[in-house]
């Protein structure tokens, strides 16, 4: 059982990766899409902003951008555009079992076992 943001649920979220191929059926599911190379070049330039200290530290608590790793992320998700294309996208958290349940087959980016 996990608590998400103030309620108790027993099932679990996923990320999806969305080709341009399935971005058709991502819009019949209402599945909100995230373009990875446009969020690679945020994570970028949010890094190099908390680098140079510009970010104050209540705002990096509150979006837990305290526990991340962005070069790790930047190359995870570089990996992504290489393998899937420059167009790719993710899907913002999507329960797994809706997922499943509506016949969604896309390949998983992240999930919160």
């Amino acid at each position: 059982m996990k608590v998400r943001l103030g309620f108790v649920s027993n099932s679990s979220s996923s990320s999806f990766i969305v080709t341009p191929d399935n971005f058709e059926n991502a819009t019949r599911f209402s599945l909100d899409l995230v373009k990875v190379s446009s969020l690679i070049g945020h994570l970028i330039t949010l890094k190099n902003h908390i680098r140079n200290g510009n970010i104050p530290d209540f705002i990096l608590y509150e979006l837990n951008l305290l526990y991340i790793n962005f070069d790790e992320t930047i190359t995870e998700l570089e990996e992504i555009v290489e393998k899937y294309g420059p167009d790719v996208c993710i899907t913002m958290p999507f329960d797994r079992d809706d997922a499943y349940s509506t016949g969604i087959e896309f390949d998983t980016y992240r999930s919160d076992l």
